[in-house]
């Protein structure tokens, strides 16, 4: 719940277009920003901005602002020409001040900076986050044939968990300073995966020929083996020590003359 006339900004898509939410919103003391789909779809009363035919023809990051009074509430609206016609209504920010981005020109191969509204750059600041949620959960997402309500649930949830849980790795890893080894978001959800699943365990042994005889049997030096994930070899669980005198069974390193390896 968000805390009621403590000034807190809330921002949303064009899911929940409707001016009776924005004054819903201001009277319970909660500053809101919401993005049009059209302007010719903005409900605001006596709008004066342009209609989209003739913001289209005008030059890029060239934008419009009017401010209406619905039922006694500033609304600016804004309108902002980029590659499309952007628009927003915000009970608390608007047009000025204009800041400089950087963007692609496609016609002439290079970038130059346009002007932007201050709202505009105020809802990317905020929104930005959420559409990269989206964009990342849609690479990856968990087919289902099945079309039961709960199970969609639940993996959606999986899907907005590895996202969110991907996204933080990479602020840790980036603080670190090890963007060098960074996993990318498929081998990251792998090795989440294989982790969950190898927690727990223990080796079964008993099935199979002892590790003695395996190792005593070797003549080659064999292939290597795939590196368990860091969680599970940090687990400490079922990896204790085992001491021998001989030195063909050595897995570690060479401790007075005595060589343990794991079982």
């Amino acid at each position: 719940m968000i805390p009621r006339h403590q000034n807190f900004r809330l921002y949303f898509d064009n899911y929940f277009i409707s001016l009776r939410l924005l004054e819903y919103l201001v009277k319970e003391g909660i500053l809101s920003t919401i993005q049009w789909v059209q302007l010719e779809k903005i409900r605001i009363p006596d709008c004066k901005l342009s209609t989209e035919k003739i913001m289209i023809k005008k030059e890029r990051g060239y934008s419009e602002e009017y401010v209406a009074d619905v039922n006694g509430i500033d609304v600016s609206t804004v309108a902002w020409k980029d590659n499309k016609i952007v628009s927003l209504a915000s009970t608390f920010a608007g047009q000025k001040p204009e800041s400089d981005v950087r963007r692609w020109d496609k016609q002439n191969s290079r970038y130059v900076n346009i002007k932007r509204p201050n709202v505009i750059g105020e809802y990317n600041r905020h929104m930005g986050d959420v559409d990269l949620l989206d964009s990342i959960m849609g690479i990856y997402k968990i087919r289902l044939r099945s079309k039961r309500w709960p199970l969609r649930l639940f993996y959606h949830y999986l899907d907005l968990t590895m996202a969110n849980a991907w996204l933080l790795y990479k602020r840790v890893t980036k603080y670190k300073g090890l963007q060098s080894g960074r996993l990318s978001s498929a081998d990251f959800r792998q090795e989440v995966a294989v982790t969950i699943c190898k927690l727990g365990t223990k080796p079964t042994i008993s099935s199979r020929r002892s590790l003695e005889n395996e190792i005593q049997g070797k003549k080659h030096k064999g292939h290597a083996q795939h590196v368990p994930p860091k969680a599970v070899r940090q687990y400490q669980i079922g990896h204790w020590p085992k001491w021998s005198n001989k030195k063909n069974q050595m897995q570690i390193s060479e401790v007075r003359r005595i060589y343990p390896y794991c079982l």
